[in-house]
């Protein structure tokens, strides 16, 4: 059961957080957890270019994890090449959690601020790609290709073995002596050291071994170094 259910008000506290800026989206409780339901606006400025019909999941540990997002009125194929989780459960790829998480200075996000920043954004694309325009904000792949991608942009390489000896590291007491994931011959302490320090810091635990385990699955079968273990 969410833990929402214990905090008293809950629901008409999302409500009044929302009603200023989005009084068209309304918290309800579904079998013991909070969803965010309506039209969301997509804006240019103070402009409303035009509408999508949205569910919005609240995990219950949120805001320590981000909110699952579907659009509900049908106006977006379902297929990946759209940013839809199919095959799966149809939501919205509307970030990469990595990304996202490693841009933030805390490790908590407010409703508001995911709906302004990711949700508007991907939901602006949305809108320019139904009129023939490319993805405005530049995207990554779909899927574990824009985990592989993220990861390897901060590394300097995104050969796959490289990326999980990256997060293989992120996971595990790593020590400065050790060789650095990237593959050139330097040390940790003096390569990348400090991104796997701020990947230890800012991702949370559990989005690193998700993405570690779809590298994985992707490359069939991984190679764990003899002095490491997960």
């Amino acid at each position: 059961m969410s833990p929402w259910n214990h905090v008293p008000g809950a629901l008409a506290e999302i409500e009044a957080e929302l009603a200023p800026e989005y009084p068209t989206l309304h918290a309800v409780e579904l079998d013991g957890h909070v969803r965010v339901r309506g039209s969301f606006p997509v804006r240019d400025g103070a402009q409303v270019l035009t509408w999508f019909q949205i569910d919005v999941a609240l995990p219950p540990d949120f805001p320590r994890a981000l909110p699952v997002v579907w659009e509900t009125g049908g106006r977006i194929p379902r297929v990946a090449e759209r940013h839809i989780n199919s095959p799966g459960d149809g939501s919205a790829c509307v970030v990469l959690p990595e990304s996202f998480w490693l841009a933030q200075d805390e490790g908590e996000v407010s409703l508001l601020a995911f709906l302004r920043g990711p949700v508007h954004n991907y939901f602006l694309g949305q809108a320019l790609v139904e009129l023939g325009e490319p993805w405005p904000f530049g995207e990554w792949g779909h899927g574990v290709a824009g985990v592989r991608e993220h990861y390897g942009q901060l590394l300097g390489t995104s050969a796959p073995a490289r990326v999980m000896e990256l997060l293989r590291y992120a996971l595990s007491p790593a020590k400065g002596h050790w060789p650095c994931p990237c593959g050139q011959p330097r040390r940790l302490r003096s390569c990348h050291g400090e991104l796997v320090r701020t990947l230890k810091e800012r991702v949370p635990i559990t989005i690193i071994r998700q993405g570690l385990r779809r590298l994985e699955t992707e490359t069939r079968g991984p190679v764990v170094p003899a002095n490491q273990s997960l």
